[in-house]
């Protein structure tokens, strides 16, 4: 069921501070309260240093405010551009350098032998459809836009700067993002979180 008291402002979310003080991080939804099989999250990175390192997870990196970040770990190198969804491996230690100052980072990280996820970006007036199984869920990030959410005949306008999270059912669920104001304006996107078994 898609209610609109389910979507939830980003500034309602707590802040919690990274160790090494090069960050914060706001949990949007993780697995049943645990976040050793999946989490999503919006992370404010203001500083160089390193990444927190978690073994048997895949991660992935949404920037969407600031020029990006690259990340390091001996000769392999990852980058992470504004707007354009990124995947790399959770194990190494990846040194984080900014690339113009602070970022914001909406991430997904899972459980790489039990959990598949994607993550996608939406354009403006472009109606998107997602069919995932049966035990998947969806995280939809609506940015600085207004985004448009249908299924099954229900519908849900959720304003600007706010998330949804929904448990996949037989029906698609489709998202409009009906305006986005400025070119560089934090994109909406939608983590399809998706069992392997």
């Amino acid at each position: 069921m898609i209610a609109s008291h389910n979507v939830i402002a980003l500034d309602r979310v707590s802040a919690e501070a990274w160790k090494n003080g090069g960050g914060v991080t706001r949990t949007l939804a993780t697995h049943d309260g645990s976040p050793s099989q999946w989490r999503v999250s919006l992370a404010e990175i203001t500083q160089d240093g390193p990444y927190s390192r978690f073994d048997g997870v895949v991660r992935h990196s949404l920037i969407v405010a600031g020029r990006g970040i690259v990340l390091r770990n001996g000769s392999n190198t990852v980058v992470l551009a504004p707007g354009v969804p990124a995947q790399y491996d959770g194990e190494p230690v990846w040194e984080a350098s900014l690339v113009d100052g602070a970022c914001q980072a909406l991430n997904v990280m899972v459980d790489r032998n039990s959990w598949l996820a994607r993550v996608e970006t939406l354009a403006p007036e472009t109606v998107a459809e997602f069919v995932p199984r049966i035990g998947s869920v969806l995280v939809v990030f609506s940015g600085d836009g207004r985004c448009e959410i249908r299924r099954a005949g229900e519908r849900c306008m959720m304003p600007p700067r706010t998330f949804v999270t929904l448990d996949a059912d037989a029906s698609p669920l489709t998202c409009t993002l009906t305006s986005s104001a400025l070119e560089d304006a934090m994109p909406c996107a939608v983590v399809v979180i998706e069992p392997l078994a």
